[in-house]
């Protein structure tokens, strides 16, 4: 049986609508819906309703997506804290692609928390932690 298939196979219970994931992963609905357009989001299925189809989530592909919901990132301010940087070295560093990898959410950045330690952990075993990136 395929993925496809089991997930036709839900429950109405374990299904959960857009604006439902988008709290849960502490994202907007208009990022879920890039998300799901660029297949980078959770597993979703269509469901035939009075209005056509409709797009539901099965609650266990949605809880394997992001468990750590927003509290798996930083904000930019967080993130200069642990870098010891101040706001516009990270700015720069986007501009440049240089720095640490980050998710954007319309105008808000987001640095993932371990990838942002990753990414730390790696300058800082170079010797210079920031010497490239200035």
């Amino acid at each position: 049986m395929t993925v496809e298939s089991q997930l036709q196979l839900q429950k109405a219970d374990d299904l959960m609508c857009t604006e439902e994931v988008a709290s849960y992963v502490g994202r907007s609905v208009s990022w879920l819906e890039k998300a799901r357009a660029t297949a980078i989001g959770p597993k979703f299925i269509y469901v035939s309703s009075g209005w056509g189809p409709v797009v539901r989530y099965p609650s266990t592909c949605v809880e394997q997506f992001l468990p750590g919901g927003i509290e798996s990132y930083w904000t930019v301010v967080e993130a200069a804290e642990v870098l010891g940087c101040c706001r516009r070295s990270l700015d720069g560093w986007r501009v440049n692609d240089s720095g640490p990898p980050y998710i954007r959410e319309g105008k808000r950045v987001l640095y993932p928390k371990d990838a942002l330690l990753a990414w730390r952990e790696e300058r800082a075993a170079k010797g210079n932690p920031f010497a490239d990136c200035l």
